[in-house]
């Protein structure tokens, strides 16, 4: 493995820091000065490889992972894609990336030397992997991970594998078929979601699978055999999703019944397919495809709008952290696109105090630090969700210069905060779990 660090064409990229121990500030400043542009291009210079697949475990760390014929490249940032660390793994390639933390994370593929599955685990940021090779499926495709342990992989051979340690293990679910997985979500610890191609046409997926169980068995739903292409999934939520690619047109096709009838509510030109989808949360996604096609919606994916990518790249996958979406393709290409809120928000200004929350993001508690409160003093928190809906407000005396925030019944998704106190007031983005 080697290792060299390379800028990118925007070298003033400025973004609001996020850390296992936060520190949030609502301000965000636009890369470059390219505030009309919808998506800011954060492609390495000199870097040119096609890349399948990126993850952010925190609003500035992200690793992108791509191939060529000499073998794979690891792409790290920790200053939010203004430079970025390039690992190159030989004889392997990796096509699914998953980072539990910035440091902590796992990357899966293919090994040609012998012809099978590789996944490989790093605790170090990326400065050395380990690796174990799985005989039992030619390649993997795809993580999916509804808890900070627990999660699955997929690929050849009707391979779904299952973890519960983080990927230190890994045991075999019930498929019931040799095709392949290209594509995997689990809504929740129990429900989940995969699509599938025929073994003689791996790259077409054109199967749905479902589990109810935990994951321990997948059902097939549907088999459109040639009449529809998924270049991926994506839920909202176990009974709402969206599949893309194209059915002799590029299209977004959804279900609000768990998968069992899904409709078309988007179709664009034949000769375009659509290979990414993902939502920041319930309202606002984008789906992303060749030559550069980018088309979001704010409406919980009831309408979809064209953009302007500024590429004629093939767009080949999509991820995301917070309310910002990364997609990423051939050449290289690593596109952000930030959604905008039209929130009571945008209009407060920080009076200098900051707020630490403890652990972020937020599973059923966490935490909430004011440093430059004083004991006694009370507090307001309202929280919003990202159409500016006041979700929750509370008021009280602080314990010390913290107070504890309770999730409760709220749905899992990204949501901005106001606090006020005698010290001034703090505002930002936070995400539960």
């Amino acid at each position: 493995m080697t290792q060299h660090t390379i800028g990118t064409g925007c070298q003033g990229i400025k973004a609001a820091a996020i850390f296992a121990v936060i520190v949030l500030t609502l301000a965000l400043t636009a890369p470059c000065g390219a505030t009309a542009q919808q998506w800011t291009p954060l492609q390495p210079q000199g870097f040119s490889i096609p890349l399948y697949a990126i993850d952010f475990p925190t609003q500035t760390t992200g690793y992108a992972i791509g191939w060529s014929q000499v073998g794979s490249t690891i792409l790290r940032t920790t200053d939010a894609g203004a430079t970025w660390t390039e690992t190159d793994i030989p004889d392997a390639l990796l096509f699914a990336v998953h980072f539990f933390n910035p440091d902590t994370g796992i990357v899966a593929g293919y090994v040609g030397s012998c012809n099978c599955g590789l996944i490989m685990q790093t605790v170090d940021g990326g400065a050395t992997w380990t690796s174990g090779t799985y005989t039992s499926s030619l390649g993997f495709y795809g993580f999916s991970f509804p808890t900070a342990d627990s999660g699955f992989i997929c690929g050849y051979n009707g391979t779904i594998l299952k973890t519960t340690d983080r990927g230190q293990s890994w045991r075999k679910t019930k498929t019931s078929t040799s095709d392949v997985f290209r594509r995997i979500q689990m809504t929740t610890p129990d429900v989940g979601y995969a699509v599938a191609g025929h073994a003689q046409a791996f790259n077409r997926p054109t199967e749905i699978f479902k589990t109810i169980d935990g994951g321990e068995h997948w059902n097939i739903q549907h088999d459109y055999y040639e009449d529809k292409i998924f270049g991926d999934l994506w839920f909202t939520d176990p009974n709402k999703g969206f599949l893309v690619g194209n059915d002799g047109h590029e299209s977004i096709y959804r279900t609000t019944n768990g998968g069992t009838s899904w409709e078309n509510i988007y179709t664009g030109p034949d000769s375009e397919v659509l290979q990414g989808v993902r939502f920041t949360d319930a309202s606002n996604g984008a789906a992303v495809g060749s030559n550069g096609r980018v088309l979001t919606t704010s409406d919980g994916g009831q309408h979809w709008t064209l953009g302007t990518s500024g590429t004629i790249a093939a767009l080949l996958g999509i991820g995301g952290y917070g309310n910002s979406l990364f997609a990423l393709g051939s050449d290289g290409t690593i596109l952000k696109h930030s959604v905008v809120l039209s929130v009571p928000l945008a209009n407060v200004s920080n009076s200098g105090s900051t707020l630490i929350i403890v652990p972020h993001p937020i599973a059923t508690s966490a935490t909430m630090q004011i440093p430059d409160a004083r004991a006694g003093d009370r507090y307001r928190f309202i929280l919003f969700d990202v159409r500016g809906n006041r979700v929750l407000e509370s008021s009280n005396v602080l314990h010390g210069n913290a107070f504890e925030f309770q999730r409760g019944d709220i749905p899992s998704g990204s949501y901005y905060y106001m606090v006020v106190t005698s010290s001034g007031t703090t505002s930002g983005h936070l995400i539960l779990q």
